[in-house]
């Protein structure tokens, strides 16, 4: 908000962006406008940044952002969604293995693989060997427990919907740097526009993400 606000003052505008937050948004984010309204105090009417270096700093500066935010966010979403189909297959041939082997060779799943005293936290008896199937266990459990965690953990962080968001915003930018290139349009209006738009889309941002915070919970 205070990026947005600092390139409309640098046009000339007093408009507090604040202003336009949605209903809902501004009651979640009534200290934004606060903390805008602040540091509009003592702001002067003249511009002293030309045109085409806000354009430059802004317009396009941000188009470039969302541009390789949306690659970056998109090239993070297909690696989770192949480690996660991943996962879900070694469980699934884990399960296949340990199937086979217990129903079909038990005398190789029941050979115990280490007989030296093991660790306390494998939790094992004193008399208890530990056996190609413990080890399948461990190894089933701890593949089953890092799927779950993949699928709850990234599934909040909705990297696909972030590559849509800045999908949008830099289709945004991009649009707002041809008007202003062609010279067809008013610029006060446009940069108005632009700000409007972008400080919509931050509240609604803000709003998705408080919600949908990551956490450990599987």
């Amino acid at each position: 908000a205070m990026r947005v606000q600092f390139y409309l003052s640098a046009t000339g505008s007093n408009e507090n962006i604040g202003n336009s937050f949605t209903w809902t948004q501004k009651q979640d984010s009534t200290w934004v406008k606060e903390a805008v309204s602040a540091s509009l105090i003592g702001v002067q009417d003249t511009p002293k940044i030309p045109i085409n270096l806000i354009k430059e700093y802004w317009i396009d500066g941000q188009f470039e952002y969302h541009r390789k935010a949306m690659r970056r966010n998109h090239r993070k979403h297909r690696i989770n969604e192949n480690t996660a189909k991943g996962m879900l297959i070694a469980s699934v041939m884990m399960f296949v293995i340990v199937f086979v082997l217990e129903f079909l060779f038990n005398t190789v799943i029941t050979r115990p693989i280490i007989e030296e005293p093991l660790p306390a936290f494998l939790m094992q008896h004193e008399d208890q060997a530990f056996t190609l199937r413990s080890l399948l266990k461990i190894v089933l459990g701890g593949v089953s427990a890092i799927t779950l965690f993949l699928s709850s953990y990234y599934g909040k962080l909705s990297l696909e919907r972030k590559s849509l968001d800045h999908e949008k915003m830099a289709s945004l930018y991009l649009s707002a740097k041809e008007q202003f290139e062609r010279g067809n349009a008013d610029n006060d209006q446009l940069f108005s526009e632009l700000a409007r738009e972008e400080i919509i889309e931050n509240g609604n941002w803000f709003s998705y993400c408080r919600e949908n915070s990551p956490s450990f919970d599987v």
